[in-house]
C-alpha cells in the first residue's frame, strides 16, 4: 500500500512539473525574472536560418533574433560587448538592465542576418570565431569577417583554431590532466593572431568550445591580454564579472526569450 501511495505521489509531482514546463514556467527561468541593477543577461546564439528543417537548439530564424533584439530594446536593456561587460564596475550600474549578445562559431548568417538587425536597433554583439572554419561552406570568409569587425555594432572574439574540431569527450580529456594546458593556450594564441591579422582589431574576449575549460588555462589566457572568457554554463551574472568565466543562456528554438527578461 505504501509503495502504491509513493508511486502516485511521484506521478503527481512529475505531471505538475511537465505541466509547468509546458506553460513556459520553467522554475530555473522563473527565478531569473526581475533582475536587479547589478545583473546582466548574457545570451548565446549560434546560427540563423530561414530554412525550417535547420531550426534546432543551436539555430533559430532571423525573424526570431530580430524579435529578441526588439523586445530587449523595448524593455530598456542596454547592450554591451563582451569586453565592455568585463570592464563594467558595480558602481554606476544600479537600475540599469544590461544584455550581452554573443554568437559562437562564425557562421555566414552572422554577416548576412545578425549584423543588419543589430544595426537596425543600434544594438551590439560579440562574435566568437572558430578560425579553422573561416572561408568554409556556411562560414564567413575573410572579407566578410573584416567588414563585420569594422562595424561599431560588433566585436570579434576568439573561439579556438582547431579545438572546436574535436568532440566534447576529446575536449574534456584535453583539459583533465593539465598536461595539455600549453597546447590549448597555443591554439587560442594561433587563432588570436589569425583574427587580428584579418580584422585589424585587438582580440580581448574568447569563448571556450563546448564550454569546457580549467582554471589554469583561463589564468594563462588572461595573462596574455584576454579580458573576458565565456562558458556555456547557464546562470544570471552579477557585475563585476572580471576575473571569472562568464555564463550564458543558450537561445535555441525551444526557448521563449521573454522567460529570461526582467519584468
Amino acid at each position: 500500500m505504501k509503495k502504491k501511495i509513493v508511486f502516485i505521489c511521484v506521478m503527481v509531482m512529475l505531471a505538475f512539473q511537465v505541466s509547468t514546463y509546458a506553460q513556459g514556467q520553467n522554475p530555473l527561468l522563473k527565478r531569473l525574472r526581475g533582475t536587479d541593477g547589478n545583473s546582466v543577461l548574457v545570451l548565446m546564439y549560434h546560427r540563423l536560418s530561414d530554412k525550417a528543417n535547420e531550426i534546432n537548439d543551436f539555430c533559430i530564424q532571423p525573424a526570431e533574433f530580430e524579435k529578441d533584439i526588439k523586445l530587449l530594446s523595448q524593455k530598456g536593456y542596454t547592450f554591451c560587448t563582451a569586453t565592455e561587460l568585463a570592464e563594467l564596475k558595480k558602481d554606476g550600474q544600479k537600475d540599469k538592465k544590461l544584455a550581452a549578445i554573443t554568437f559562437d562559431d562564425g557562421y555566414l548568417s552572422d554577416y548576412l542576418y545578425a549584423l543588419p538587425i543589430l544595426k537596425k536597433y543600434n544594438a551590439k554583439a560579440t562574435f566568437f570565431i572558430f578560425g579553422g572554419a573561416i572561408g568554409k561552406h556556411d562560414y564567413m570568409n575573410e572579407k566578410q569577417l573584416y567588414e563585420l569587425a569594422q562595424s561599431p555594432n560588433a566585436e570579434i572574439g576568439n573561439h579556438s583554431y582547431e579545438i572546436h574540431n574535436k568532440s566534447i569527450a576529446q575536449v574534456k580529456n584535453m583539459y583533465l590532466s593539465g598536461d595539455n594546458d600549453r597546447l590549448i593556450v597555443n591554439d587560442f594564441i594561433k587563432n588570436k593572431t589569425l583574427l587580428e591579422g584579418i580584422t585589424q582589431k585587438k582580440i580581448t574576449a574568447l569563448s571556450y568550445p563546448n564550454g569546457v575549460y580549467n582554471g589554469n588555462v583561463d589564468a594563462m589566457l588572461r595573462g596574455l591580454g584576454i579580458k573576458a572568457t565565456f562558458s556555456t554554463e547557464e546562470r544570471l551574472e552579477k557585475i563585476p564579472v572580471s576575473n571569472r568565466v562568464i555564463g550564458r543562456f543558450n537561445r535555441g528554438a525551444k526557448v521563449n526569450i521573454s522567460d529570461y527578461l526582467a519584468d
